[in-house]
């Protein structure tokens, strides 16, 4: 089977984001399976002769489907955040122009994979699309593979001046995820602990939410407990995870949540929302919180650091138990069955 895949993801602003390790990933494991081959083309140029053709991302603003489709086509949808938020993420006439298209263009896609249940909840809900050709496809650590020995980990660690505990948050800093919750929760936490903030945005002048951000930190006088971090690579990440006394995900919505299953599956404890598919993710090995509440996160961080050696032991057991219900190897084999539905 010839499948032409979409690799735009791997040169534009999603490189660094979650949609881009997707693509690098699936990309990655599809070369290696049998029967497969794959030719890959980037927007704005022919697609090459094939079977099918793979459209890894979909964004509801911005023109990412042709309208005509000379192959049979599958595109992967995420998430549809900025519709279940429209006032913060206001998408103006020209936006709305391209919903439109985009809805248009869905029409004819011949199948959807999605990354949770949710997300399938949430297209059918905003494109009316046929949930019978919505294929669930869940995403897996990314990390585990990369080979990291204790020596390079304390190097990183003095690299970045990281202190010996600390809460760590990676993504980006769009309403959904609820940054700000985060940093009224750390300065009601009975603990002067410091959080890593790992994310381009974080140090991007130029985005008000950052800037908005800033000001937050400087009223709640918590700007020399916060450390942020970007332009990290994957080893560097990996690290961090594994220095990191807990991770926190206090989003309100997401469309699968890949750090949680990542600092699962590295050991290291989570707490995190039940917003859109994080508990489809996480399952009962995290500890939630309300992300609508910063004293209710404020006390979810309290409970895993007053975890003693037996019970944190006890919560690292069964998240690694969880993550590896999660692989690669899953994901390529049910996007690989999607792929022989669509092309018999």
């Amino acid at each position: 089977m010839n499948i032409s895949f979409d690799v735009s993801p791997l040169t534009n602003n999603n490189k660094n984001r979650g949609i881009g390790k997707y693509t690098q990933n699936l990309l990655k494991e599809l070369k290696k399976a049998e029967n497969i081959t794959i030719t890959e083309f980037s927007q704005g140029y022919s697609i090459p002769p094939c079977d099918l053709v793979h459209y890894p991302y979909f964004d509801p603003f911005f023109l990412t489907l042709p309208i005509i489709k000379k192959y049979p086509t599958i595109v992967t949808i995420h998430d549809l955040i900025p519709l279940i938020f429209p006032k913060k993420f206001p998408k103006g006439l020209k936006g709305e122009i391209k919903w439109l298209i985009q809805k248009t263009s869905l029409k004819s896609v011949k199948a959807v994979i999605t990354d949770s249940q949710a997300s399938k909840k949430d297209i059918v809900k905003y494109t009316g699309f046929n949930p019978e050709h919505i294929y669930v496809v869940y995403l897996a650590p990314m990390l585990t593979d990369i080979s990291i020995n204790p020596e390079e980990i304390n190097d990183l660690k003095n690299k970045y001046h990281l202190p010996n505990k600390f809460l760590l948050y990676i993504g980006d800093i769009n309403y959904n995820k609820n940054v700000p919750n985060l940093y009224e929760a750390i300065n009601i936490l009975n603990s002067s602990m410091s959080l890593v903030l790992i994310g381009n945005s974080f140090l991007n002048i130029s985005l008000s939410e950052k800037k908005q951000l800033d000001q937050l930190a400087k009223n709640l006088n918590i700007e020399s407990r916060l450390l942020k971090l970007g332009g990290l690579t994957d080893k560097e990440i990996k690290a961090i995870y594994q220095l990191a006394t807990a991770y926190i995900q206090p989003s309100l919505y997401e469309g699968f949540g890949l750090p949680v299953i990542e600092a699962l599956s590295l050991g290291c404890p989570v707490v995190c929302s039940r917003g859109g598919s994080l508990p489809e993710v996480a399952g009962e090995a995290v500890i939630y919180i309300d992300p609508h509440r910063p004293q209710n996160i404020s006390e979810g961080i309290e409970r895993v650091l007053r975890l003693d050696d037996i019970s944190r032991q006890e919560f690292l057991v069964k998240g690694k138990a969880q993550a590896s219900k999660f692989s690669w190897t899953n994901t390529v084999n049910r996007t690989i069955d999607v792929y022989n539905r669509l092309a018999h």
